[in-house]
């Protein structure tokens, strides 16, 4: 889970991914992409940074590969 605006620095398990060029989507709940870039990769991790803040609610983040899916996460943006 995250907090409502601020920046987020993912580091995502990739354990039986090889490291090979990604990228991070972020999906709000109804499935709309609201960014995409590419990642790093730092011990088994997909590694990112997302500036711009979320607001609260449910979101996917996905890991592509050549316009395929192949790692997807949710995350819960919430206030405490």
């Amino acid at each position: 889970s995250a907090l409502p605006g601020y920046a987020l620095d993912l580091r995502l398990d990739i354990s039986g991914l090889a490291p090979e060029p990604m990228e991070a989507q972020f999906a709000a709940a109804d499935g709309s992409v609201i960014y995409t870039n590419s990642v790093s990769f730092l011990h088994q991790k997909a590694v990112f940074r997302y500036s711009a803040g979320l607001k609260n609610g449910q979101y996917w983040v996905r890991l592509k590969r050549n316009g395929e899916t192949v790692r997807e996460y949710s995350l819960q943006v919430q206030s405490k």
